[in-house]
Order: structure tokens, then sequence, then C-alpha cells
């Protein structure tokens, strides 16, 4: 697994199609980086999993940090939180609209070696829960897939997550398209 970022234009190109598609922050960056994130394989096309600084709202109201659920994976380095993978967030994406991260810390000033740090560590946790962010991924998907199926879904109950989830269906048309048009060029 590595980190990477996605390219402005697509993902301008996916949130006119589904707002719940996260913003690449174009005009308020920090260290000059949109959203991080790693990709996997789903349902045979790569996928982007966005990365999320700490937040407040990470933690109960005892000061500790709230468990993985189905959409959210902390990333705990000896009881610190470094971030989270918010796998309702993935988005279908070509290779060619990923830019790797580079973690090289020749030449950069101390915050950014600071930056660099905290990805490493939180890649290193992302390594160490690669199966389960997998798993989990692809039952996100086949979960969001079926929201609408009744037949899916025992006494109609379906998860409230499933709302602030992006459709992947649809994005994976627009990713298609995306392809198509640009091979047409």
């Amino acid at each position: 697994m590595f980190l990477c970022t996605i390219t402005d234009n697509y993902i301008r190109y996916l949130s006119q199609t589904d707002s719940r598609v996260l913003s690449n922050h174009e005009n308020n960056r920090t260290y000059i980086r949109p959203h991080v994130g790693i990709i996997i394989q789903n349902n045979g096309i790569d996928y982007f999993v966005p990365l999320s600084s700490k937040h407040s709202k990470d933690y109960d109201q005892n000061g500790k940090i709230k468990s993985n659920t189905m959409t959210i994976k902390y990333l705990v380095n000896n009881h610190q939180l470094l971030g989270k993978l918010l796998l309702n967030n993935m988005i279908p994406v070509p290779p060619s609209e990923c830019i790797l991260i580079d973690l090289n810390k020749s030449g950069k000033s101390s915050d950014e070696i600071k930056y660099i740090d905290l990805l490493n560590n939180e890649l290193k946790m992302i390594r160490s829960m690669k199966k389960e962010i997998i798993r989990d991924c692809q039952k996100v998907y086949r979960l969001k897939i079926h929201e609408n199926d009744l037949k899916y879904w025992p006494n109609s109950y379906r998860p409230g997550w499933l709302k602030a989830t992006v459709d992947f269906q649809v994005l994976e048309l627009k990713h298609d398209e995306w392809i198509s048009s640009r091979n047409n060029n």
C-alpha cells in the first residue's frame, strides 16, 4: 500500500455528481496538500480511500479514542490517534489521476518533515490493518450497492451511515466516462 492524492480536476468532476465526494480543499490546503489516502482494489476498480485528520469528535466523553466502525478506521499508535480512514467516502479513481506522495525528507522544512513523519506513521498503521481495511471496504461497498434491495435488509433496517456514503455505482459510471473521454482525445 502507498499514499497518494487525487487530481483536483477529477475530484471536481466527481463532486458534480455526488456531493458526498470529499473536497480536495483546492483553496484552503494544509501543507499545500489535497486529501491523502490509499488505493485498494474493489469490484475490479482502483478505489481511493481518504485519510482524515484527528478531530475532537473522535474521542468519547471520557477522552478515549472511539472504536473503529464499519466506515471509520482509526489509526492509533501507542494510544495516540494519528488520523482515520473514511471508508464511506472512498471513490473509484483511474491510475492516471493518482499522484504518489513523496515521503523523502531531503531538502524539506522542519514542518514538512513533521508531516512526512506523521504520514509514515499512518502508513505503517494502515499496512498493519490491511486485511481489515480491505474486508470492510468491500463490505461497505456491498451494503451500499444493496441499499435499496428490501430483500437484503431484515426487518427493513438499514444502517444510518448508508446515507453518508457516496453512490459507488454512479461514481463508477463517471469513472468510466472520465477514462473514455481521455482516451478519445
